[in-house]
């Protein structure tokens, strides 16, 4: 197995994040938790939603990318925000006098109506983040196309949709959680209760946890590590697992016994001597 780079997982979450600078809509919530997740599927927004297959993948090409052309120079597991200036392709936002922002074309021609209360621009494969609000207590965080085709809708993070980190980000669906990668695609249906960023093709994931309303705890639940396929790099059979690690021993919980571990190539756990 080689390195992972998870122990920058919580420093992301903690500090990287916080000095971002995001210009996000004032409505937004700030908080760790998508509004979708605690929908039941009757009520929940589209989202990338569907049977996952059994039949084990393959990590997506896009593991361990970032969305800039600089990526040689990046970290991989630093936080892409979505371009403020409009991409080569001359697609760019705009706001019309009611505020609500849509997208023109480098002729000036309206590509996609004014019907979105916030939006970022495209990036270079195509993709845009934007908000859609009814009202003030009903407020979506979707990821389009250049056709203002709904792609899916994004997790909620830091006062808007989740940042772009290691090639991939978060998505909902029916409350669970997802990735799409920056080409737009869904890569892993959503079907963890919870689940960090993919940081160097892995995330560490829980299956049956929750958050109460209100509370960025996680409470329960079983912990995993998956790849950038969504395949068990570490099944979940844990009550916590410490993204940071090293030389890939990895500090796990398991009936209120910490102990560490190797990840083998079945996704199960040996002792690390």
């Amino acid at each position: 197995m080689h390195e992972p780079r998870l122990a920058l997982v919580m420093a992301l979450t903690a500090s990287a994040f916080a000095c971002s600078g995001r210009s996000a809509p004032p409505t937004a919530p700030k908080t760790e938790v998508p509004t979708s997740a605690k929908e039941s599927p009757a009520a929940s927004s589209r989202g990338p939603v569907g049977e996952p297959s059994t039949k084990r993948s393959e990590p997506s090409a896009d593991a361990g990318a970032v969305a800039t052309n600089d990526a040689e120079h990046r970290d991989p597991c630093e936080p892409d925000m979505f371009p403020a200036t409009p991409p080569s392709s001359g697609v760019s936002r705009f706001q019309d006098p009611s505020g609500d922002y849509g997208f023109k074309d480098a002729h000036g021609r309206v590509v996609i109506p004014a019907r979105y209360r916030h939006a970022y621009e495209f990036n270079e494969n195509g993709i845009a983040a934007v908000v859609i609000s009814s009202d003030l207590d009903h407020v979506r965080h979707i990821f389009i196309d250049t056709t203002g085709k709904e792609i899916a809708q994004a997790y909620v993070f830091d006062n808007g949709h989740d940042y772009v980190v290691g090639g991939f980000s978060r998505v909902v669906g029916y409350g669970k959680i997802g990735f799409m990668d920056i080409r737009g695609k869904v890569v892993i249906y959503p079907r963890y209760d919870f689940a960090w960023p993919m940081c160097a093709g892995l995330s560490v994931v829980c299956v049956g946890c929750r958050v109460p309303k209100g509370n960025g705890e996680i409470v329960g639940g079983r912990w995993g590590i998956i790849d950038s396929a969504g395949n068990w790099v570490l099944r979940p059979e844990y009550d916590a697992i410490d993204p940071r690690y090293d030389e890939g021993k990895i500090r796990v919980t398991r009936n209120g016994r910490s102990f560490s571990i190797t990840a083998g190539a079945r996704g199960e756990g040996t002792v690390a001597r």
